[in-house]
């Protein structure tokens, strides 16, 4: 969905590999890593990276500003 939207143009992410080509046609850097933090996105390969990508989310959640 963000590589239609165009939100992926200038970012780093990751993504189940055969995407690569639709990645980096869409604007994005590929890498092929369990997580990988651009800003507040966080990406991963698929499902078996959710440990990592987890905590990476986590990690940017604790260093978000919100207050509610």
């Amino acid at each position: 969905m963000p590589a239609a939207l165009g939100l992926l143009r200038g970012r780093t992410t990751a993504a189940f590999p055969p995407l690569r080509t639709d990645m980096e046609m869409a604007g994005a850097s590929f890498v092929d890593a369990p997580d990988v933090v651009d800003g507040a996105m966080v990406s991963c390969r698929g499902w078996p990276d959710l440990p990592e990508w987890s905590r990476a989310f986590m990690r940017v959640l604790e260093g978000a500003n919100v207050s509610l």
